[in-house]
């Protein structure tokens, strides 16, 4: 059985031809074995979970390492 990583490349490997470079917009091509690449040399992989992150930067969000330690010792307490 294919892990979600080669699921999700044979998928997007397939509809390849439908993106373009949100950067450039120039079109992109597949890499094996998952990567896409526009003529201007702009690369996005595939994360190791299957997903495709075409954003130039990282998300603002409101978690921080705080919020993820409180939640592990709120796990360790058997509460859950």
């Amino acid at each position: 059985m294919k892990s979600k990583l080669e699921q999700n490349s044979d998928l997007i490997r397939s509809a390849a031809d439908l993106f373009r470079c949100p950067i450039c917009k120039e079109d992109i091509v597949f890499e094996a074995p998952h990567s896409l690449r526009c003529r201007s040399g702009h690369s996005f992989d595939l994360a190791k979970p299957g997903y495709l992150f075409l954003l130039r930067h990282a998300v603002k969000t409101k978690y921080d390492k705080s919020l993820f330690e409180a939640r592990k010792r709120l796990v360790h307490t058997g509460f859950f």
